[in-house]
């Protein structure tokens, strides 16, 4: 742990080392300590992670495509079957929190949470089998 802040400590004094901390961290740090990859199920890529292995993630990080250069959103909303759904609702929500800071409504207003919306079981061929999803991955 000592040895991972000092690395850190060094990264941070360059600003254009932050934007990539996940990967800069454990490249600087590789040859002193002993840094192992995560199963593909524990962080899923579709850049690096073959379609047919998606079922099994646990996690899926969106990582930049190089290929394609597909924003993360859009390649969310495409992998990820409840992102849609979540999206409107994070938006519905900092829509609300907006109107309560500016007044025109009350927190009564802002706690009602009528507007969310009830997901759906997965699809079939995406993350998990709908069944028993909270087993199936981490929660996004």
């Amino acid at each position: 742990g000592d040895h991972l802040r000092v690395v850190y400590d060094q990264l941070a004094k360059d600003p254009n080392s932050l934007s990539n901390l996940d990967q800069d961290l454990p490249n600087f740090a590789q040859h002193d300590i002993p840094i192992h990859s995560l199963p593909a199920e524990w962080l899923w890529c579709e850049t690096w992670c073959g379609a047919e292995t998606r079922t099994q993630a646990k996690t899926i990080d969106l990582c930049n495509n190089p290929k394609t250069k597909e924003p993360k959103l859009a390649s969310a909303r495409r992998i990820i079957a409840e992102w849609p759904h979540l999206n409107d609702e994070a938006n519905e929500f900092t829509r609300r929190a907006l109107d309560w800071l500016e007044g025109s409504i009350t927190a009564d207003a802002l706690a009602d949470t009528s507007y969310m919306v009830e997901l759906l079981p997965m699809a079939e061929g995406v993350v998990g089998d709908g069944k028993n999803i909270a087993m199936d991955h981490d929660e996004l």
